[in-house]
């Protein structure tokens, strides 16, 4: 685990520092977590067939969606697992969730209800 600053930005242009947790997924958890997600997208597609005169493209379509999920959840390296800092509003705690890498994001503060802007902090 990987720990990293975060500026954590409000509309009014307040900000505060934060911190976050960063994983790596090994290229074995990403093969099992795409295996995994595509089959059981083309076992849903396989079900489909079932379905009267949509049976003629839902199969495609899940096959096209299992590809599509395939790709997605396999360039997926790195994640956030897990983020705290202070609200630059309100100045209560603000937790983040786990979610994938990618900068900036925004978030909701559980107390103030604003929407905050978090950015990686290039320090």
């Amino acid at each position: 685990m990987l720990g990293q600053t975060i500026t954590l930005i409000a509309g009014s242009g307040k900000t505060s520092r934060g911190s976050i947790e960063v994983e790596t997924f090994s290229l074995a958890r990403r093969l099992l977590k795409t295996c995994l997600r595509s089959l059981i997208i083309i076992l849903c597609g396989l079900c489909s067939v079932l379905v009267p005169i949509l049976h003629f493209i839902l199969p495609f379509i899940f096959l096209g969606c299992a590809i599509y999920v395939a790709i997605v959840t396999f360039q997926e390296k790195t994640f956030v697992s897990s983020g705290q800092g202070k609200c630059p509003e309100c100045g209560l705690d603000f937790r983040i969730m786990k979610r994938a890498y990618k900068f900036p994001f925004y978030d909701s503060c559980e107390g103030c209800r604003r929407e905050i802007r978090i950015e990686l902090r290039e320090d």
